[in-house]
């Protein structure tokens, strides 16, 4: 805790980050559009520090290049299963990237 805030380790800046308000205004806030925003940033760092490139991760998830390429570039969300196989791929878990 700092300065009354909790804090969190984030695996990708190996630093601690203030935990998220889940208050109702925090919920109501959740957009298709900050998720993938959310999505596509984390997933990019995550490959940037595995060394992996959209063709390698459409590789490893069986998943299209021109998909990895529409989630990378916001222009799609990932189903669940999509979710699961990135996050196989990347090593991390499913919070790990969404956050």
């Amino acid at each position: 805790m700092k300065d009354g805030r909790l804090l969190d380790y984030d695996i990708i800046s190996h630093g601690l980050r203030p935990v998220r308000d889940y208050t109702a205004n925090a919920i109501a806030e959740i957009t298709d559009e900050r998720c993938r925003e959310s999505f596509a940033y984390r997933a990019t760092e995550l490959m940037n520090a595995r060394g992996f490139t959209q063709h390698t991760l459409a590789e490893y998830t069986g998943i299209s290049k021109g998909a990895i390429n529409k989630y990378l570039n916001k222009n799609a969300t990932p189903s669940m299963t999509a979710l699961r196989k990135i996050s196989y791929a990347l090593q991390c878990s499913l919070d790990e990237l969404l956050d």
